[in-house]
């Protein structure tokens, strides 16, 4: 997640032959207007400075590119890459750096699953899942593409931090989806129950405005040990509220929907 314009600096020793030059000037008014263009010529300076470290320190070319990489296709091709180019920067902590696992992209049949019902028992809201890029996880364990080792808070929050890098990448430069659901992996215990994020168009326009490295700073590879905290908070905080347990049901007119109840901590 063109360069930056660069402002002429004036060096230290250029400043110094100038401020003698004002010295030897009898005029108030001429020492005035040349003390003017040097403090100018100094604030230029230091706003050229700034403008090239703002670009060293995010690692892009300040207000130009949002990402380093983007895919090259377009539709669910560009999904598909966005998919294995941001699976192979998530590892676990195990001795041998292994991979996170996997991670597949398709589009959701409508056949299959026609709505998401989004709420608890006080109510629900229905959404189309027309439209809807899916991203399907599957880890290395033996059951139903569970992770190998034992859940814990550290890893369930970097697959979040995938599933919303992904989300990311798919808004910024994949058209023809308005929604994108990320089925992480199931816990061992409980392989059939399933917990997914769902983000809708517009809920991360702030994050799409600014370049990706300025909301997700840490670079691939990562692992659940080397989050550090303001970036676990900031993917808390983007995640929680589209993060959900997830089962399939069917209407009394047998229309498939999906039914989401936020995830409690």
């Amino acid at each position: 997640m063109a360069e930056g314009v660069e402002r002429p600096r004036p060096s230290r020793e250029g400043a110094i032959r100038l401020s003698q030059a004002l010295r030897g000037q009898k005029s108030y008014a001429h020492r005035f207007r040349a003390a003017y263009v040097l403090l100018a010529l100094l604030f230029w300076g230091a706003v050229g400075t700034g403008t090239i470290l703002l670009t060293r320190d995010s690692g892009h070319p300040a207000q130009e590119h949002w990402s380093v990489w983007k895919p090259s296709s377009a539709g669910l091709a560009g999904a598909a890459q966005i998919a294995a180019r941001v699976a192979t920067g998530y590892r676990l902590d195990d001795a041998q750096h292994s991979p996170l696992g996997l991670v597949s992209a398709r589009a959701v049949d409508s056949k299959r699953l026609a709505a998401f019902e989004v709420g608890s028992g006080d109510g629900y809201k229905e959404l189309h899942a027309k439209h809807t890029l899916l991203y399907v996880f599957c880890g290395f364990g033996r059951t139903s593409c569970a992770l190998p080792g034992q859940p814990t808070q550290a890893r369930s929050r970097l697959l979040r931090r995938e599933a919303l890098e992904l989300t990311l990448y798919t808004f910024k430069y994949v058209h023809g989806f308005d929604s994108v659901l990320a089925v992480l992996p199931p816990a061992p215990k409980t392989p059939k129950q399933q917990s997914v994020l769902l983000f809708r168009a517009g809920d991360l326009k702030s994050e799409l405005s600014r370049p990706l490295a300025l909301t997700l700073s840490i670079r691939h590879p990562v692992s659940p040990s080397q989050l550090p905290r303001l970036e676990a908070l900031t993917v808390e905080r983007l995640t929680e509220p589209h993060w959900f347990n997830a089962q399939g049901r069917a209407l009394t007119d047998g229309t498939p929907v999906m039914v989401l109840e936020p995830v409690v901590n």
